[in-house]
C-alpha cells in the first residue's frame, strides 16, 4: 500500500460507505490503499452505486467504522 489518509481526512478512502480496496494502518488511525486512482463502489453515500476514487469526497461522508 503506497498511500494513506488519517481518519481526519473526509474522503472516500476513510468513508464507511466506500467499498474500495484498503486496509487499516498499524495504529488503526489511517486507511492505506495503493493510489488515489483506486476506485471502489459507494454503498449508500452521496454517490450511491457509483465507482468513486479513493480521494473523492461528498457531503454524506461517515468515518469508516474500523478507524479510531
Amino acid at each position: 500500500m503506497a498511500v494513506s489518509m488519517t481518519s481526519g481526512h473526509k474522503n472516500c478512502a476513510t468513508c464507511n460507505y466506500w467499498a474500495g480496496s484498503r486496509k487499516l494502518g498499524r495504529d488503526r488511525d489511517r486507511a492505506e490503499y495503493d493510489s488515489n486512482s483506486v476506485k471502489g463502489e459507494c454503498s449508500g453515500g452521496g454517490h450511491d452505486r457509483q465507482q468513486r476514487p479513493a480521494d473523492g469526497s461528498c457531503g454524506k461522508w461517515q468515518k469508516w467504522g474500523a478507524l479510531k
